[in-house]
């Protein structure tokens, strides 16, 4: 909530009239719908995994309520498109991560080995994020290599100053030595979902906005 809160403080133009929580085990999400269908907000900012996005916006539908719903990356996964179909017309995805399929020079290396090792594989976004992270790790650990510790403390340092380009796969990512310098990219891009393909495609390009860049991690 604090990233939110402070990108409307730097904003200075967008008011946040509501805010409800979860627990993970909730099933109903007619409280917290109704908390912002009363509050009149335009937008909502959905920070939650498929199951709850499912869950609120299949309320949304039946209060008739239809705002502009903005997910982060694990709110949506392609499996909800066959369950709430046009539910998802008014859904956007902040992703760091290319859709699956998408011609960018790393995606051949990627749809290469998930049909090796992972034939069975659904496509879906989440298996791309998880590539990248393995991409990161990898470079990590071959830098510890290269600086002949791989400790724990020894992978620490490896992370300070290293660069990963991913090829397309997402933002090229670097960390440096203290916690806001190890946040590996700022740059989002906003996608809408393609029911066809059941992927989310950017109707952005990447970006940083200002109050993206003016962001520090909250302390303690």
């Amino acid at each position: 909530m604090s990233a939110v809160e402070e990108a409307a403080e730097e904003l200075g133009n967008v008011d946040i009239v509501a805010t409800a929580s979860y627990a993970q085990t909730d099933q109903d999400f007619s409280a917290q719908v109704q908390a912002m269908q009363e509050a009149d907000a335009e937008v909502v900012y959905l920070h939650a995994t498929p199951r709850q996005t499912a869950g609120v916006l299949g309320v949304a539908s039946q209060r008739g309520y239809e705002p502009i719903v903005v997910g982060n990356s694990p709110t949506f996964g392609s499996a909800l498109v066959e369950p709430l179909g046009a539910l998802l017309d008014n859904f956007r995805v902040v992703t760091s991560a290319a859709f699956w399929g998408e011609e960018v020079p790393g995606m051949a290396d990627f749809l290469a080995a998930a049909e090796e090792y992972a034939p069975d594989l659904a496509p879906d976004t989440f298996a791309v994020v998880g590539w990248n992270n393995a991409v990161v790790q990898a470079a990590a650990l071959e830098r510890a290599c290269e600086l002949g510790d791989l400790t724990q403390a020894g992978v620490l340092a490896a992370m300070d100053g290293l660069e990963v380009d991913l090829e397309g796969m997402g933002p090229d990512v670097s960390y440096g030595a203290t916690p806001d310098e190890r946040i590996p990219s700022r740059e989002v891009r906003i996608s809408g979902i393609n029911l066809e393909t059941t992927f989310a495609e950017p109707v952005t390009e990447y970006f940083s906005s200002e109050a993206a860049e003016a962001f520090t991690l909250p302390e303690g």
